[in-house]
């Protein structure tokens, strides 16, 4: 069976994926043929292509604000706040998580690793899948995180690239458009349940707003992912009671395989995307709202999330298995 494993937008809470992934690899004993990602998900997407997810699960386990970005005062003081290219720096996450870790050369054998990015210049969605991308792998990551005003925009060549998530927040379907995978983890980090901690003030009720936006998107894309299959399933069943109907009801068996040769060449050429078995979706989700806020990571706060996304995979690793 092919396996493929779906990472959407993380927001701050990258740990919480992480771990998850390192059970899933180590505790399920799963390879995944097909790993996609969105924008922040691309991060801990590449270091489960590469291999290399004990290293990330590390990486969390020390990192701190610091080693993650800063606020760019030199370009802002140069260009002024409203000319400056961005407002921050994501320039320590790439060299001390990025950098010394992620590259074409390292990724896995038989493993296909796509996520999108967004073409500013454009204003399109760009697939890229490694290997065979012409981009760098690194160049690539860089760009997926590259969130426009707060972070540095990638440019290549001469072309402005930015975050995925800008255009499309969850590419899920597309994933299973384009891929032969037959069951899917999707590890995300929107709550079941309905938020703890509402908003009470302004910037408590932005906060909530912020993240339900990046909650939602994962959300509707797991729920749209169904439609899919739901297509698939009543494509293949038609096609079958065709079929079923010409063998019982024509006689000639010459005119019977006549008939079932036309039947196979009209589906054939139909051009129906989803001629395809359903795929078999598992989502791994927090129950309830995850503590953590965007420009406040805390390697206490991260191992406590290490931990839960750990024993939330095995949860539901156990439940397949029952």
């Amino acid at each position: 069976m092919k396996t493929g494993l779906f990472l959407p937008t993380l927001v701050s809470l990258g740990p919480y994926a992480a771990g998850a992934v390192q059970a899933l690899l180590q505790d399920g004993g799963l390879t995944f043929d097909v790993i996609g990602a969105s924008s922040g998900g691309v991060i801990t997407g590449a270091f489960a292509a590469t291999g290399q997810i004990d290293q990330l699960v590390e990486i969390w386990r020390s990192w701190e604000n610091r080693d993650i970005m800063a606020v760019d005062w030199r370009a802002l003081l140069r260009g002024g706040i409203f000319w400056a290219p961005s407002l921050m720096t994501n320039e320590p996450e790439h060299r001390t998580g990025l950098d010394p870790y992620i590259s074409d050369a390292k990724l896995l054998p038989g493993v296909r690793f796509r996520f999108h990015v967004s073409n500013l210049s454009a204003g399109t969605e760009e697939i890229l899948e490694y290997p065979g991308a012409e981009m760098p792998l690194l160049t690539a990551v860089h760009t997926a995180v590259a969130v426009p005003v707060l972070f540095p925009i990638v440019t290549y060549q001469g072309v402005q690239l930015a975050d995925g998530a800008i255009l499309n927040g969850c590419p899920l379907a597309q994933l299973m458009l384009d891929t032969d995978i037959e069951r899917l983890y999707v590890v995300g980090v929107a709550p079941q349940l309905p938020l703890y901690k509402p908003g009470r003030n302004a910037p408590g009720i932005l906060r909530t707003a912020l993240e339900w936006n990046q909650y939602s998107e994962t959300t509707a894309a797991i729920a749209q992912a169904h439609t899919p299959n739901t297509l698939s399933h009543t494509w293949q069943a038609d096609r079958q009671a065709i079929t079923q109907i010409i063998r019982e009801c024509v006689a000639d068996k010459a005119l019977q395989v006549e008939l079932l040769c036309q039947v196979e060449r009209i589906y054939g050429e139909s051009g129906f995307p989803w001629q395809r078995p359903s795929v078999e979706i598992i989502p791994i989700l927090p129950s309830e709202q995850l503590d953590g806020l965007f420009g406040d990571f805390q390697p206490a706060r991260s191992r406590a999330l290490l931990d839960r996304g750990r024993e939330d995979a095995l949860r539901a690793l156990h439940n397949q298995q029952s």
